[in-house]
């Protein structure tokens, strides 16, 4: 008779996935690389957001075999890749593959990224200033929200600075990975 062991993420990655399907989604990124290796700026679809919210979850509830790991792992290196990245060749085939060799790191990568890749908007007060032109904020206007500082930027100055940014895309305050 086999014996089943459910497969947990560690409770800092389990924290980390609940912050991630507490929050809601209304930008989430593609984790493809540019030919340059610079992160992929291209947004999930809603639908791809859904999947990838639903093998979080599944995650969370705890896996009881090796068959599930692979088939949940599989979702996740599919739909977390915009329609781009999933068209070409072998990306979800080497996604896949990074997160079935390294799955516990794949949970401590979430704890490290899952502040950097969701990005959040939020409603602001109006003593809110943008780090990036010092302007303040107004309600109607589109912020972005560095989740690990907290702090907003105005969504043309955040542009004008993703434009900037030689190698990779960094928080203009706390200089973090974006």
């Amino acid at each position: 008779m086999a014996t089943l062991v459910r497969v947990q993420p560690a409770s800092l990655a389990g924290s980390s996935i609940r912050a991630i399907l507490q929050s809601k989604p209304h930008r989430a990124f593609c984790v493809g690389k540019t030919s340059r290796g610079q992160p992929c700026r291209n947004r999930l679809s809603y639908e791809r957001m859904r999947l990838v919210r639903n093998s979080l979850n599944q995650l969370l509830e705890g896996i009881s075999d090796a068959s599930s790991l692979h088939d949940i792992l599989g979702a996740l290196a599919t739909n977390a890749l915009c329609g781009c990245h999933a068209a070409m060749p072998g990306t979800t085939y080497d996604l896949y593959h990074a997160l079935v060799a390294h799955h516990q790191p794949f949970f401590a990568m979430l704890e490290e990224t899952a502040a950097c890749v969701f990005v959040a908007q939020r409603t602001v007060s109006p003593e809110d200033i943008c780090a990036i032109c010092l302007d303040n904020m107004t309600g109607k206007e589109t912020v972005y929200c560095q989740k690990t500082c907290g702090q907003t930027f105005h969504e043309t100055c955040m542009e004008k600075w993703e434009q900037n940014c030689e190698n990779e895309t960094t928080c203009p305050y706390c200089r973090r990975a974006w």
